[in-house]
Parts: structure tokens; C-alpha cells; sequence
């Protein structure tokens, strides 16, 4: 476990640059944030899809412009919903974001409320799973405590505002903007951990 069972995770690269992150020292919050929300944003892309978000985002702003009323928009949803293949991450989005609307929110702050729900409970999957690969690797104390602590730093991480602000993330991506799916990586002298 010397160079760190990120290295053999059975997940995609942006999971394995989180774990790496979670498991050495050397990484800030910044960094672990960071990579946390690029690997995040592309398990939404991929798993819900952009026209999908864009479809459901164009729904609930009309709804806050007045133009649907709540029970119109859920409709629209799941009009929405039923046209594409189903997808666990897609589907339980869908649902937080019923949920929202039936609680009471409407247009922006059901998305955003939706997509936030959904990402945390996607975040803590995977770090479940990258907490028991920790686990089956774990074959002394020290690499046990090693498990401890970078499920509490996964743990940490998520419960990020960065982490916090992908749903407005999501609302700029339905309005045109762009999500970014790469890590910064740190390369001039300036950029090295802070003394």
C-alpha cells in the first residue's frame, strides 16, 4: 500500500485523482475540492447527460417566470424524464427534483436543490467505494488509520461549499455557460504548496 491503493481503484481517473488527493498530505482542500467537483460534473454529464439538463432547465425556468405552475412543471419532467434511456444518476435527479417542486420550491431553487441532493448522495457512494477498496488493501494499523483518515477528508471535501455550488454550476451550464471537467494543474513556482 506504499504508493497508495488509489493507484488500483476500480473507478474512472477523476475518482482515482480524488482518492490520491484524499490520501496525501501534500494536496490542499483547494486541490481536493477541486478535483472532487471536476470528477462530479463529469459523472453528471455522463450519467444525466446535457441535453437533459438543458431540457429540464429550459422547464423550470419557465415555471419561474410564471409561465407553469409547479404541477405543470413536474409533468413536463417527467414527460422529460420518459423520453431518454434509464440511467440510476438521471433518474434520482429527476426525482430530487420532483421532490423539490413538491416541497415548495420552484424554477432555479428546485434545480438547484435537485442537483445538489443528487451530487451529495452520488459523493458519498463513491467515497464509499473508495473507502471499502481502502479497506481490502488496509493489511496493517498504519494503513487501517490511513483508511480513517481519508474517508474523513473525502467526507470534508464533500460537504464543501464547492461541492455546495455545483447546482449553480448546473444553472450557468443550462444558460450557456461551460463546466469544467479538467483539473488546474499547479506548474509555476508560485504555485506550490503554501510555507
Amino acid at each position: 500500500m506504499s504508493d497508495g491503493p488509489y493507484k488500483s481503484l476500480p473507478m474512472s481517473k477523476s475518482w482515482k485523482d480524488v482518492a490520491e488527493r484524499a490520501h496525501k498530505a501534500s494536496f490542499s482542500d483547494e486541490e481536493r475540492e477541486q478535483s472532487m467537483c471536476v470528477a462530479l460534473r463529469k459523472d453528471v454529464l455522463r450519467d444525466v447527460g446535457s441535453d437533459f439538463l438543458i431540457a429540464i432547465g429550459k422547464i423550470l425556468v419557465e415555471q419561474e417566470q410564471g409561465n407553469l405552475l409547479a404541477d405543470s412543471a413536474a409533468v413536463e419532467i417527467d414527460n422529460i424524464t420518459s423520453k431518454f434511456s434509464q440511467a440510476p444518476l438521471r433518474d434520482n435527479m429527476s426525482a430530487n427534483i420532483q421532490a423539490a417542486l413538491h416541497s415548495g420550491r420552484n424554477g432555479e431553487d428546485a434545480l438547484v436543490e435537485g442537483v445538489n441532493l443528487t451530487v451529495q448522495e452520488h459523493g458519498r457512494g463513491r467515497n464509499r467505494q473508495v473507502e471499502e477498496h481502502y479497506k481490502r488493501d488496509a493489511r496493517t494499523h498504519s494503513e487501517r488509520e490511513k483508511t480513517f483518515s481519508v474517508r474523513d477528508i473525502l467526507a470534508r471535501t464533500l460537504n464543501s461549499a464547492a461541492v455546495g455550488n455545483l447546482g449553480q454550476e448546473i444553472i450557468r451550464f443550462v444558460q450557456g455557460g461551460a463546466l469544467q471537467t479538467r483539473l488546474v494543474k499547479l506548474s509555476g513556482t508560485d504555485d506550490g504548496p503554501e510555507f
